[in-house]
């Protein structure tokens, strides 16, 4: 038992590890999400905010210099003290039919043939991605056009700013047209990397798009490592349901050498009197005491020893017991005190009990009454040789008595084929008093069932006021549960006789369930 909750303990190790791990992992994605939507709307800020100015300055250049199409002296410093109030400004270009006429850079500017097609093909307002441009080898440019085909102003932006800034967490990038800045600050056509890019915020000043390339997985070894604690979790948990089964559930060798040992003892649930609130009998209830596990309930062997053939060494066993505690507290017991014992209802078991049982009922001649309970739920038909076996038993003295009145096939036709003396109604029925009429009105019915054929009746289950005191008001004063008392060891028991001590011979006029 100690190793099998052992098991289950790491189990919950490795599973709290493991559930630790994912929302661990869900918390960095979703920070992760997070943290790189608020980056890319700062980075579209910031782009807006380069283009706005690239917006100003080229109206304003296009307003002064642009009607002469010359570029002197005084044009070209103009031009680059312009410029210069804009610190993120490279360089500001005049064109003319598809040619840089005059530059902010006060010298000869040849631009290469891809400048010459931007310029062609201008159109006001357009942002491009450019590189390799003559004389700049290795620098990218964000360039903003104001005018037309014909003439306007080209504003360059220096990419080391965007390169900056996109630094700041490796995982962004400038869409512009079909062209991309990457996270490694090189441009590429966009068709390249399209399957990269999880996200695009795109700017509303212009075509340029911030977009946010697949995180790089950190977390490589990740999954496989919930994928080990899982199947370590898994393969302990079996091993601890295992063990606990083998622990929990007794096996065949350990209950035979359980009836042996003498470790199957007999506990007593007292049977009471309702309206007196005394002691008339009890019921014999098995438990196992077991030296390593404590005392395990009766669900736990009662199963295996109906199977394996060994419920009656078991029965006899628990009677011997009982025998030898009544013998001691004999003289402490009110008279017609009866002893209640379960057994099955087939002609194999009575008839291998019909000897322990006579002899229990002779030890104690007439100051212990035995009565036997038939938990067996199934149909005896009228020629079944177990009618005759509880008929000798009734000629002996012994009580019979159906348990479980009100289910299964405890009817009128059973009470009427055996030599029944009192019947039990069910739990069932009592535990639902309170709330459904219908069971108010069987249990009214098994009463009065009971009272035709001169039949006691005892109520199993009581764990009420309303409970006890609906069956009293019925006539039905002998009752058995937790409202009364729980199953008692027999010193538990023999202390509670003597706080419910009973008058000799008060009962003589009560009808016996013998």
């Amino acid at each position: 038992m100690k190793n099998a909750w052992q098991y289950f303990f790491i189990s919950l190790i490795f599973f709290i590890a493991m559930m630790t791990l994912v929302f661990l992992y869900i918390f960095h994605s979703w920070h992760h999400q997070y943290d790189g939507s608020k980056q890319d709307s700062i980075l579209a800020e910031r782009i807006d905010f380069l283009l706005r100015n690239a917006r100003l300055l080229g109206g304003e250049i296009l307003r002064q210099y642009q009607p002469d199409l010359s570029c002197s002296p005084d044009t070209a410093c103009a031009l680059e003290q312009a410029a210069l109030r804009y610190p993120h400004v490279h360089g500001v270009f005049l064109y003319h039919n598809g040619k840089i006429y005059c530059s902010s850079l006060r010298q000869l500017f040849t631009p290469d043939a891809t400048f010459q097609d931007v310029t062609r093909s201008a159109n006001d307002g357009k942002t491009l991605l450019l590189s390799g441009i003559k004389g700049f080898p290795g620098k990218v440019f964000l360039t903003y056009i104001r005018g037309n085909q014909k003439r306007g102003v080209v504003v360059t932006i220096d990419a080391y700013w965007l390169r900056r800034w996109f630094a700041a967490n490796g995982q962004n990038g400038l869409l512009v047209a079909d062209k991309v800045l990457t996270r490694d600050q090189t441009v590429t056509e966009v068709g390249s990397v399209r399957s990269q890019i999880t996200n695009t915020l795109s700017s509303p000043l212009s075509g340029a798009s911030v977009v946010s390339f697949r995180h790089d997985t950190p977390h490589l070894f990740f999954w496989p490592a919930v994928a080990v604690l899982i199947l370590a979790a898994g393969l302990l948990t079996i091993l601890a349901l295992g063990r606990f089964r083998r622990n929990v559930f007794p096996t065949l060798p350990q209950l035979e050498q359980a009836i042996h040992a003498g470790e199957m003892v007999p506990w007593y649930q007292p049977i009471m009197d309702a309206t007196t609130g005394q002691v008339r009998g009890v019921e014999v209830l098995a438990r196992w005491h077991h030296p390593r596990k404590g005392v395990l309930p009766p669900d736990l062997f009662i199963p295996l020893a109906e199977r394996s053939g060994l419920l009656v060494p078991m029965t006899q066993a628990l009677l011997d017991q009982v025998r030898r505690d009544m013998d001691v507290l004999k003289f402490r017991l009110p008279d017609k005190f009866y002893i209640s014992v379960n057994i099955s209802a087939t002609p194999e078991i009575v008839e291998a009990l019909s000897a322990t049982l006579t002899g229990f009922r002779h030890a104690f001649h007439n100051h212990l009454k035995l009565v036997v309970e038939l938990t067996e739920r199934t149909a005896v038909r009228s020629d079944s040789p177990v009618i005759a076996l509880l008929q000798e038993l009734r000629a002996e003295g012994i009580g019979i008595a159906l348990d479980d009145f009100g289910t299964a096939y405890s009817n009128i036709s059973k009470i009427n084929k055996l030599p029944v003396t009192s019947i039990k109604i069910d739990q069932s029925f009592i535990r639902k008093l309170a709330d459904s009429m219908e069971s108010q009105r069987l249990v009214e019915s098994i009463i009065e069932l009971a009272r035709s054929n001169r039949l006691s009746v005892v109520a199993e289950g009581v764990e009420t006021a309303f409970q006890a005191d609906f069956l009293a008001a019925r006539g039905v004063a002998l009752q058995q549960g937790y409202y009364w008392s729980k199953p008692l060891p027999v010193m538990d028991f023999a202390r509670f006789l003597i706080w419910h001590r009973t008058v000799p011979g008060m009962f003589s006029e009560e009808r016996s369930p013998v």
